[in-house]
């Protein structure tokens, strides 16, 4: 997994909401096709076997139709068989 919302630990400390959890993203995060962006950490994280994701910037990645499946990070449809 790789982190595109590097936050400092000063942007942290002003992150915390009134549960005293981080709310993220501090700043707009656009994920590549293939990911999607996990809102309990805010990275972008790949989409997993049996998922894809064709368009930047989602909060979750979308099922391969019933009977196919993909590879993990698929970032297209056409990766479902």
């Amino acid at each position: 997994m790789e982190r595109f919302a590097d936050i400092s630990e000063g942007e942290k400390s002003q992150a915390r909401n009134k549960n005293g959890l981080f709310s993220f993203p501090l700043f707009p995060v656009l994920c590549p096709v293939g990911t999607f962006l996990a809102k309990d950490t805010g990275e972008c994280t790949m989409c997993e076997e049996g998922f894809f994701q064709d368009l930047e910037g989602q909060e979750h990645c979308a099922r391969c139709a019933e009977g196919f499946t993909s590879q993990v990070g698929a970032y297209m449809r056409d990766m479902c068989e």
